[in-house]
């Protein structure tokens, strides 16, 4: 890699754009409303990863991989170990 410093950038956007978990359920612990959908207490609800990692309103071209990409507020992490894997790579 002619810029190993760029490595620092890979591994969070491989994780988002190849997220390694497509979904998870959580039952909603209250009442209360997401963009204008009411969710009520104890309702089941569906996190799609791959949906969020690619939220055009949080991203700018987010179907690209752009390893120099601002962190952005509102991506999920869907990787408990990302910070490893980061420590690894740049190893």
């Amino acid at each position: 890699m002619a810029d190993p410093s760029l490595i620092a950038g890979l591994v969070p956007e491989i994780i988002r754009w190849q997220t390694p978990l497509p979904y998870m359920r959580r039952t909603a612990t209250r009442d209360c409303e997401i963009r204008g959908r009411q969710i009520g207490k104890d309702d089941q609800v569906l996190m799609w990863y791959v949906s969020a990692n690619r939220d055009e309103d949080e991203l700018t071209d987010a179907e690209a991989i752009d390893i120099e990409r601002a962190r952005t507020r509102g991506i999920v992490k869907t990787c408990g170990s990302a910070g490893s894997a980061d420590h690894a790579m740049a190893s």
